[in-house]
């Protein structure tokens, strides 16, 4: 189960970034502390998206 989270780890990833953009987009209007809170969400999954490219 773990080899197979490690081979599909980006994936995961970048779901979880798409998911904070979209909360961050829709909340945006209505609930501007939870839109930040995803943002900062979606800053964290990028970052860690872009070091795992470098290894």
């Amino acid at each position: 189960m773990v080899g197979r989270f490690l081979e599909e780890r980006d994936a995961y990833h970048w779901r979880l970034a798409a998911y904070c953009l979209f909360r961050h987009e829709t909340l945006s209007q209505t609930n501007a502390p939870a839109a930040r809170a995803y943002g900062r969400a979606l800053e964290e999954e990028v970052d860690l998206l872009l070091s795992l490219r470098q290894r």
